[in-house]
Formats: C-alpha cells, sequence, structure tokens
C-alpha cells in the first residue's frame, strides 16, 4: 500500500508537533519573578476630603472674574485663607446675570486646583458663551456689533481640603 507523499508529510508534521509538544511538556523551567514590592499606602493627611460647612467657604475669596467678548475661557482669582491645609479642588456655581439683574445661565463646576493656605491663584475654564455675544461688563468690547454685557454672582458650594 503506497501513500500519497503529501499525505506522508502531513502525517509526519503532525507526529513531530506532538513530539515536541510531549518532549516540552516534560522540562523543567526556570521562571525569574519580579520581586512583589508592596506598595505604601498614602497617609490619611495625603487624603482630599470634601468640605461643604459656611465657616470654611468663608475662608475663601474669589474675586476678579474676566470673559472678554473673543475669549472661550473665563479666568477669576482664588484666595485661600485656611493657612493648615491646600485647597486641590472647588466646585463653584456661576450664575450669569444681565446688567438688569435678569438670569442668562448658571452653572456648577467642579475645578482641580492646588492653592496653599495664604496664597491664591488664577482658575481658567471653558466658557459658557460659546456664540461670543457676550462680554463681562467690567471688560468693554471693541467692536460695533450687537453684543450683550453680563455679571456674575460666584458662590463656592465644596472644597477638597489636603
Amino acid at each position: 500500500m503506497c501513500f500519497p507523499r503529501s499525505r506522508v508529510v502531513s502525517l509526519c508534521s503532525v507526529a513531530l508537533c506532538v513530539l515536541t509538544c510531549v518532549v516540552a511538556e516534560g522540562r523543567r523551567v526556570k521562571v525569574r519573578h519580579a520581586p512583589v514590592v508592596a506598595e505604601a499606602e498614602p497617609a490619611f493627611a495625603d487624603i482630599p476630603r470634601q468640605v461643604t460647612d459656611a465657616d470654611t467657604l468663608t475662608m475663601i475669596r474669589i474675586f476678579g472674574y474676566d470673559k472678554p467678548l473673543s475669549s472661550d475661557r473665563e479666568s477669576m482669582f482664588l484666595t485661600s485663607e485656611i493657612d493648615s491645609d491646600t485647597i486641590c479642588g472647588i466646585e463653584l456655581r456661576i450664575d450669569y446675570l444681565t446688567t438688569a439683574g435678569v438670569c442668562l445661565h448658571t452653572r456648577t463646576l467642579k475645578l482641580p486646583c492646588e492653592v496653599p493656605g495664604g496664597q491664591t491663584r488664577r482658575l481658567v475654564f471653558k466658557s459658557w458663551d460659546e456664540t461670543n455675544t457676550f462680554y463681562y461688563f467690567r471688560t468693554p468690547p471693541r467692536t460695533r456689533k450687537q453684543v450683550t454685557p453680563y455679571t456674575v454672582k460666584v458662590r463656592a458650594l465644596s472644597v477638597l481640603l489636603k
């Protein structure tokens, strides 16, 4: 009985694979693993805590709001009078009002920041005015097109302290 050459080659290939697997199964292989190093747990003082009490929030000063007409960013300054902690985040409510006091828009923002006690930092964030048709009333525009001035009321809702 004669087998075709391609069938013999196929059978030999399969046998060789099986034999290789069986031989490799019996070998001992040393594997070196990197030593496991336990990560140090963060100190309790490094974990930010959210604070919403009125006494703490009165120790935060927000001032210097600005948004020129053509800008897609708003900015303001934040001063922390909390000596013992660093502010690492703040939640703000911003009310945008016409100069007559009519509410145009309200939003709540959570902003990351690093403000050590007794220091001031500038906060910059994306503007609510995507069409560039509003400007902060203390920054008059240099254009003749029809635009609307507005004022803001900014209130801190909570801070993250560490």
